[in-house]
């Protein structure tokens, strides 16, 4: 499948991992999925990493490089978000099933959470002025995949902020299960840098 795809897709779905029990628990109509991504950057290397988990297991993970100058938190952080979109959609057309589960995606980037949370037309009317700016072809790419995404899953909802390094304070194990992932997620891109 990723061989088929263009670039972009290739790249950003190129290291992913599926548990045994995704396609059904993705088909689970009370299961809750959380999905997280997160991104980290060094100098001038970036990546990314996402977790989609229940709050019992993880049933689908997956990393890679982000690209795209200047490289920034808003921009890696962005790049996640577009890997589980682009991942959630090809899974689901790939296999010819619906998800039945009721899906939540956190990030912990606040710019990233509300730029993509308006009506893709409307934001896309609002952005078009800027084309200049350095991350419009990611929150482009975001709100295209999003509205793909919406159209075979109605009940996709906007992603939602989570404050990040909550364990610096907080033990891992008295996190919430958003929180558990978002390290996790934080851990899968700083190991690929």
């Amino acid at each position: 499948l990723v061989n088929t795809l263009d670039t972009l897709e290739s790249d950003l779905l190129k290291n992913f991992l599926t548990d045994t029990e995704f396609l059904s628990t993705i088909q689970t109509a009370n299961e809750e999925v959380i999905i997280v991504s997160n991104g980290r950057q060094k100098h001038e290397c970036a990546s990314f990493g996402w977790i989609m988990g229940t709050h019992h297991n993880l049933i689908a993970q997956g990393f890679s490089t982000a690209h795209g100058q200047p490289t920034s938190s808003h921009r890696v952080e962005g790049y996640g978000k577009l890997a589980w979109l682009h991942f959630l959609f090809h899974q689901l057309m790939h296999f010819g099933i619906s998800a039945s589960c009721n899906l939540l995606s956190f990030c912990n980037n606040s710019t990233i959470v509300s730029s993509t949370q308006q009506d893709p037309d409307k934001q896309m009317a609002r952005t078009i002025g800027p084309l200049t700016q350095p991350d419009y072809d990611m929150l482009t790419e975001i709100m295209h995949a999003q509205s793909a995404l919406a159209c075979i899953i109605p009940q996709l909802t906007n992603t939602n902020h989570i404050k990040g390094h909550q364990d610096d304070n907080i033990p891992f194990d008295k996190l919430s299960c958003p929180a558990q992932l978002n390290i996790l997620a934080d851990e899968l891109a700083s190991n690929h840098l």
